[in-house]
């Protein structure tokens, strides 16, 4: 949908539920990221190529985002949520 979109820096998915396969890769000054509690699904290649991306903002708590279906994000993210900051590391 949004693929290799330049000039997005910031997003709010807040309808979204699914996060598909690369959705938002190649948007190489996204930054931030903001995700709705209802979101229960983020492919593996999302936010392939998203260099800047180092922030995403979750409307729901920790334990909620741990049981997300999630692929891996290809270098480490801070997740904050509700109850607190999260960190999503590769594996």
């Amino acid at each position: 949908m949004f693929h290799s979109c330049k000039k997005l820096e910031t997003i709010d998915l807040s309808n979204i539920i699914d996060l598909g396969e690369n959705l938002l890769c190649k948007c190489t000054n996204l930054y931030k990221v903001i995700l709705p509690k209802s979101c229960y699904y983020i492919h593996a290649n999302c936010f392939d190529g998203c260099t800047k991306l180092i922030y995403l903002e979750f409307h729901g708590t920790i334990s909620e985002f741990e049981k997300l279906k999630i692929g891996t994000p290809e270098s480490t993210l801070k997740v904050s949520c509700s109850d607190g900051v999260y960190t999503w590391e590769p594996e």
